[in-house]
């Protein structure tokens, strides 16, 4: 798995643990993620990708995730959680972030979500429709 973004500019990511794990159940695709990483950056931007899945996503695909663990990941202003999603009819997850406060409409996480030189640890896992 690989971190990217929408405008990856000069988007550099150094890996110290990238391990992923999946299996197959009729057309659904079971996968658990571990990512420790340091993002170095000024002029990405973007929404946050997270490329690499084994086999893509169905168009439609309905998808349940959840984030174990994450460290120095910046959730927006009002938004208490963050999940993995799949991405329809591609090979990619993007980070989901939500809240209980009324009237917030959950938000893709942007690759600044994630600062500039500090080591980040995503920890999750995903089902998705393929």
């Amino acid at each position: 798995m690989t971190i990217t973004c929408a405008t990856p500019g000069d988007l550099t990511v150094n890996y110290t643990v990238r391990d992923m794990r999946w299996t197959r159940h009729h057309n659904r695709i079971e996968l658990d993620f571990d990512l420790a990483l340091t993002p170095l950056y000024t002029t990405a931007s973007g929404t946050l990708i997270i490329s690499g899945l084994p086999v893509p996503a169905k168009q439609a695909s309905r998808s349940s995730g959840s984030l174990a663990y994450k460290q120095n990941v910046a959730l927006p202003t009002n938004y208490d959680w963050a999940v993995p999603v799949a991405a329809p009819d591609n090979s990619y997850l993007n980070l989901r972030a939500s809240g209980m406060a009324g009237g917030v409409a959950s938000t893709l996480l942007n690759i600044t979500a994630m600062p500039n030189n500090v080591a980040v640890i995503l920890r999750g896992s995903i089902s998705y429709e393929i």
